[in-house]
């Protein structure tokens, strides 16, 4: 592979980010110690630090990694951790998935294929904070129908699984 090779972004196809090889091998890397700096993933990946700048800007931009820590809520203060499956009433999917997605307490919102339109996650510091989260989602135009359940310990949350490459870049 040439320089010019390592340098070229990988293309974004609709919502779907291409990872090449050299994405692939990046995304690992700092899956195993998102601490690092870009010049110690750039010598172990043979590139140059501002190809590794430039890599992570882009795959950072389009949503497709991000960093951060990650808080187990259960143990900063948030009493409940609350699962929302909901079925959305026909022509309301996207607004529903918008409202919720723009509420603080919301940590996740995933739109599905299943028996549900919707799986949402979100925390509450007290149970009256949690009933007022419920009734407040329940409450919205598009919900028709909704499954809540209260999780009361995190045994495993990960995103420990290897990356490979989506598209073959020859």
């Amino acid at each position: 592979m040439s320089q010019n090779d390592k340098d070229d972004p990988a293309e974004v196809e609709g919502a779907r980010v291409i990872i090449d090889d050299v994405d692939a091998k990046l995304i690992n890397i700092l899956r195993r110690d998102g601490r690092l700096q870009n010049t110690d993933v750039a010598r172990q990946l043979d590139i140059s630090e501002a190809t590794v700048r430039k890599r992570l800007a882009r795959l950072q931009n389009s949503k497709a990694i991000r960093f951060g820590a990650w808080i187990n809520p259960l143990m900063a203060g948030y009493d409940h951790y609350l699962n929302f499956d909901i079925i959305v009433k026909s022509g309301h999917l996207e607004e529903m998935a918008e409202q919720l997605n723009d509420m603080e307490q919301m940590i996740f919102v995933g739109v599905c294929i299943g028996t549900f339109d919707i799986r949402a996650a979100g925390v509450a510091r007290t149970r009256v904070d949690a009933y007022e989260l419920i009734r407040r989602i329940h409450s919205l135009p598009g919900c028709q129908q909704m499954s809540t359940t209260s999780i009361t310990r995190i045994l495993k949350r990960s995103n420990d699984f290897e990356i490979f490459p989506n598209k073959n870049n020859d």
